[in-house]
């Protein structure tokens, strides 16, 4: 998601306008934590996966 939000302010307005999914479930919160194994969707853009280091 780095590539397509740099900040947060960003974050907050694309949260507003587009929607998200974590888990499947809806996210609106920018200070979501998020945590290995999460799965991030962004309709149009792509499906994100949480790894471990």
């Amino acid at each position: 998601m780095q590539d397509i939000i740099a900040s947060g302010g960003q974050a907050k307005w694309y949260l507003r306008e587009k929607a998200v999914f974590v888990n499947d479930d809806p996210e609106n919160r920018r200070g979501k934590k998020l945590y290995p194994g999460d799965t991030i969707r962004v309709p149009e853009t792509g499906l994100f996966f949480i790894k471990a280091k």
